[in-house]
C-alpha cells in the first residue's frame, strides 16, 4: 500500500546547476563600493612597492625619493 504512494511515485526536483542565477543581483550601491575598495587596495599595493624600490630605480623611471613621499601621503581616495 506505501509502495503505491504518490510521493514513492513522484521523481525527484532537478536542482539548477547554476544556483547563482536564480538569486537577485547585488544592489548597484553594493557593487560600486566594492569596486572602490579593489581600487583603492590597487593603490595601496602599488604605492608600497613603489616605496621599496632601490634608488637606481627610481632613478630609471624619472621618479624621485621627494616623488614617492609625496605618493605615500596621498590619501588612498586621492589619485
Amino acid at each position: 500500500m506505501i509502495e503505491d504512494s504518490p510521493l514513492r511515485r513522484a521523481q525527484p526536483v532537478a536542482i539548477s546547476e547554476n544556483l547563482w542565477g536564480a538569486l537577485p543581483r547585488p544592489l548597484p550601491a553594493l557593487t560600486a563600493a566594492l569596486a572602490t575598495a579593489k581600487t583603492w587596495l590597487e593603490r595601496r599595493r602599488v604605492r608600497h612597492e613603489l616605496s621599496g624600490l632601490d634608488d637606481r630605480m627610481l632613478r630609471d623611471m624619472g621618479v624621485t625619493r621627494y616623488d614617492v613621499a609625496q605618493e605615500m601621503r596621498t590619501p588612498l581616495w586621492r589619485r
